[in-house]
């Protein structure tokens, strides 16, 4: 199954009650639909960018979850109905699937590779090469030359005066 990350922002005035409402309906819809939710991170109170519907503060959620896009088009009809909902943004996320393959592949190997450690005998290794000299020579260093401040009249001239 795809896995997709769904971030929103939920009015800040509601109570602490209607928001764990709001976030729990989402997850039981994600649930319900075939989908499983993989990653819940409530975010909290944020300043937002721009100012939405007089409010500069939104209590940002982000779910990251597997379905398919039945699930993700009910996810979306039920953010626009609901008025506590500001924003919301639903991404297809690859790379959280490419990685959950690897780290199976890699469980896969990983008894492979014990297998054939066992089986593997020593090999001395060869002593360490010293280092050759460098026969370039050194870099030369660049002077700054500096302008000399310029005076008026030479200081013989000075003298004379």
């Amino acid at each position: 199954m795809p896995v997709y990350d769904s971030t929103f922002i939920l009015n800040p005035q509601l109570e602490e009650g209607g928001l764990d409402t709001r976030i729990k309906d989402a997850v039981d819809l994600i649930n319900a639909n075939g989908g499983k939710v993989i990653k819940e991170n409530r975010m909290g109170m944020r300043r937002m960018a721009y100012e939405i519907q007089k409010l500069t503060q939104g209590y940002y959620v982000s779910l990251v979850f597997e379905g398919n896009q039945g699930t993700v088009t009910e996810l979306e009809r039920k953010f626009r109905l609901d008025e506590s909902c500001l924003r919301f943004l639903t991404c297809h996320f690859q790379d959280f699937s490419r990685k959950r393959e690897r780290k199976v592949s890699a469980g896969k190997s990983e008894k492979t590779s014990e297998i054939k450690t066992e089986a593997k005998t020593e090999v001395p290794t060869e002593a360490p090469t010293e280092a050759k000299p460098d026969n370039d020579p050194p870099p030369q260093q660049v002077e700054e030359k500096t302008p000399a401040p310029e005076t008026s009249a030479p200081e013989s001239e000075k003298g004379q005066e």
